[in-house]
């Protein structure tokens, strides 16, 4: 059968897996992000702008950095589920051939994200515990070989995620549709 003269109904266009999908990337999502975008913004104008930086305050701030490229990464996803992107032939193609590894970017800031609040919690207690402790100004190279360290291992963590499916794209209907299929590499198809 020749595929490139089979045209797809829009509902076999459409990128979100189900209404409640659709609602959540569309009415729910958007403002959440503009006002995520905007507060993480601010949080890091005041934080670095502070004279006074604790180890706190500099988690804070790279928690704040990952958060906003978490937001961005998945602005993508939500314009999917717009029919205006959806039925698009180059806003498809682009999303269909990065959606993989915009998942995986994600996970990696929502993984970084997580250790540093691990991180602001931790530096809470020793300054409770030890109220002098938080005089001590924090050396630079050893936050900096910490953070790198951080990051280093999260990535290692969620690096499968950018190998971990196997995507196969297709065009139909007079090369105006694409489609595409992901599997997980260890399926036997």
């Amino acid at each position: 059968m020749n595929y490139s003269l089979k045209c797809l109904p829009e509902d076999q266009l459409r990128l979100s897996g189900s209404e409640l999908e659709h609602l959540l990337y569309t009415a729910i999502f958007p403002p959440l992000c503009v006002f995520g975008l905007i507060g993480n913004t601010l949080t890091i104008m005041v934080l670095v702008s502070n004279d006074l930086m604790s180890r706190a305050n500099i988690f804070l701030a790279c928690l704040a950095v990952c958060d906003v490229c978490f937001l961005i990464l998945m602005i993508p996803h939500s314009m999917g589920n717009f029919d205006y992107f959806a039925f698009s032939l180059l806003f498809r193609y682009l999303y269909l051939r990065s959606k993989i590894h915009l998942v995986a970017f994600a996970n990696w800031t929502s993984a970084v994200s997580i250790w540093l609040v691990v991180g602001v919690c931790f530096e809470r207690v020793i300054g409770v515990r030890s109220p002098l402790h938080r005089l001590a100004a924090p050396s630079k190279r050893r936050l900096a070989a910490g953070l790198l360290l951080l990051l280093s291992a999260c990535a290692a963590l969620t690096c499968y995620n950018h190998v971990s499916q196997q995507c196969f794209m297709k065009l139909f209907c007079h090369d105006t549709q694409w489609i595409s299929m992901c599997l997980d590499v260890n399926t036997n198809a």
